[in-house]
């Protein structure tokens, strides 16, 4: 019911997730006048800042 918090009465430390997708809704950046970039580009982007982040933490 509580998850992993009740037993060691600790949350887990954060991590990323090791499988995430990018979703990219064009008629919402449309209307709002927003340019988007490709999907691929925002995850690459992505995946880059998720190496960056745990190589600076190690």
């Amino acid at each position: 019911m509580f998850g992993p918090f009740l037993p060691s009465s600790r949350f887990p430390e954060p991590d990323y997730p090791d499988e995430y997708r990018v979703e990219i809704n064009q008629q919402v950046g449309r209307s709002l006048n927003i340019p988007l970039p490709e999907r691929e580009w925002i995850a690459d982007q992505v995946n880059t800042l998720i190496i960056t982040g745990r190589e600076d933490s190690e």
